[in-house]
């Protein structure tokens, strides 16, 4: 994966913000101004680069080119940040007057718990977690409220629905889990059963709002950036981290007693790595260093895990594409089972009875997906 210059000279810099050192701001007051702000909008930095100038540099930053280049960026995002509120707070009422318990995802958490200006950190859509046992009513009260069904994002293959926004004036896509483990993919099994240990999200009065558990969290987020080439190579993803790791230190000790499977363990030593060669050695904390590896080669690992994921989910498109479940079946049985090294490469069992039980369950969860996707109740 080629990386340009500017990434790593701009992550250097922002590593530096980040820690409170003048010489970040001094290295991003250089750029052209105009050159910045275009490099900021594709990261979606504009609105915490602002922040981190005015903390460390004011009187450099205030009045500066800079500060007026980036000013555009600021007010959009602010913008931004306001109707995703009114889109939260309109789903957050809807699930207490309906007795939905939602465990909030991604963004649109860390933009509170973790970012000093909540609007600094965007958010393009709402990721949710439910309960797999509450989806059906979860989908029929979402409909009587008025969100529209994408039928076009719910496959067989994947624990994952969504819902297009209410009302205009808010676009924020909901999308559902009811599982953060996919069918036959090289899912995260750790976090088979996130939902059942989601905590409160302190900052919302509502008892049915939640976030997941801080391990949970970290994991998620090493799993969810080894998803895409964009998430990939994306500086926001690697100050997520940062962030993240930062207010989650004290759990570390409860993080290093997983049991990963190799493929989940990848994921978290490269995002971790990656993080600490871009950002600096400092924007890890000394309590998580037993996740970087020293001396990596930025974004290596990482591609190597999204191209073991990709590998693996060849039989779950297959499926996801066929017209009916007969006809999934038929190309499961044409491309053939995972083979029994997916299961003890994954999950680190190696007996044939958890392999045809795993095989089993999911084809079953798949089949009920299925079948209630074709309710359009």
């Amino acid at each position: 994966m080629q990386v340009s210059e500017d990434t790593f000279e701009l992550g250097k810099a922002i590593g530096q913000l980040l820690r409170g050192d003048a010489r970040g701001a001094k290295a991003l007051l250089v750029w052209n101004p105009e050159q910045l702000a275009q490099r900021l909008e594709i990261e979606r930095l504009g609105g915490h680069i602002d922040q981190l100038l005015r903390s460390v540099a004011a009187d450099a930053y205030i009045g500066s080119a800079q500060e007026a280049a980036l000013a555009p960026l600021v007010s959009a995002m602010q913008f931004d940040w306001i109707r995703r509120e009114e889109a939260l707070s309109q789903l957050i009422k809807v699930f207490e007057e309906n007795g939905i318990r939602a465990a909030f995802l991604k963004g649109i958490v860390w933009s509170h718990i973790v970012y000093q200006r909540p609007f600094d950190r965007s958010a393009s859509d709402i990721d949710i977690l439910i309960s797999e046992r509450d989806a059906l009513h979860f989908h029929r009260v979402m409909q009587r409220a008025g969100y529209r069904y994408r039928d076009d994002k719910h496959t067989f293959a994947s624990n994952e629905f969504a819902y297009h926004p209410r009302d205009d004036a808010y676009p924020f896509e909901i999308d559902v889990h009811w599982s953060l483990c996919d069918l036959y993919a090289q899912e995260p099994v750790n976090l088979e059963n996130a939902f059942k240990r989601a905590v409160a999200w302190t900052n919302r009065k509502s008892a049915n709002v939640q976030m997941l558990c801080p391990v949970d969290d970290i994991l998620w987020h090493c799993w969810h950036r080894t998803s895409t080439d964009g998430d990939v190579i994306r500086l926001r993803s690697l100050i997520d981290l940062s962030l993240l790791a930062h207010r989650h230190k004290d759990y570390t000790q409860e993080f290093s007693q997983i049991k990963f499977s190799p493929i989940e363990r990848e994921a978290v030593v490269s995002t971790f790595s990656d993080t600490a060669a871009i950002l600096g050695e400092d924007a890890i904390p000394a309590e998580w260093n037993a996740w970087v590896e020293p001396g990596s080669q930025p974004y290596s690992r990482a591609t190597a895990v999204l191209e073991n994921r990709r590998q693996s989910q060849a039989i779950r498109h297959r499926i996801a594409s066929a017209s009916n479940p007969k006809e999934g079946l038929r190309r499961l049985w044409e491309t053939g089972l995972p083979p029994k090294r997916w299961l003890e490469q994954n999950t680190g069992k190696t007996g044939w009875d958890d392999y045809l039980y795993t095989c089993g369950e999911r084809l079953l969860r798949g089949a009920r997906t299925r079948v209630w996707e074709k309710l359009k109740v």
